[in-house]
């Protein structure tokens, strides 16, 4: 199943990594492939809880520069969905 920042109800999916951490600014994940595409996100500092996406600019064709995030996709190994307690495949 794709999961997509477009699927109803999305923000109730979490994803995992194999070690069963969640896995934050994730953008997509292909529970039959593994592929997953998420931003980069960092924390400004250890003791804070405040994320940020590490962005980046582009030029549009009229000219104009805009930020947009750093994404990056990949296949992970072992990753999976999971919407309350049950998993999904």
């Amino acid at each position: 199943m794709l999961l997509t920042v477009d699927t109803p109800e999305f923000e109730k999916y979490l994803i995992y990594d194999s070690a069963g951490h969640i896995i934050p600014y994730v953008i997509s994940f292909d529970t039959v492939t593994e592929d997953i595409e998420l931003s980069i996100g960092v924390h400004r500092k250890a003791e804070s809880r405040e994320e940020y996406s590490i962005l980046m600019q582009i030029e549009e064709d009229d000219g104009q520069t805009i930020n947009v995030p750093v994404i990056v996709k990949f296949k992970l190994p072992g990753a999976y969905a999971k919407k309350g307690d049950e998993l999904i495949h």
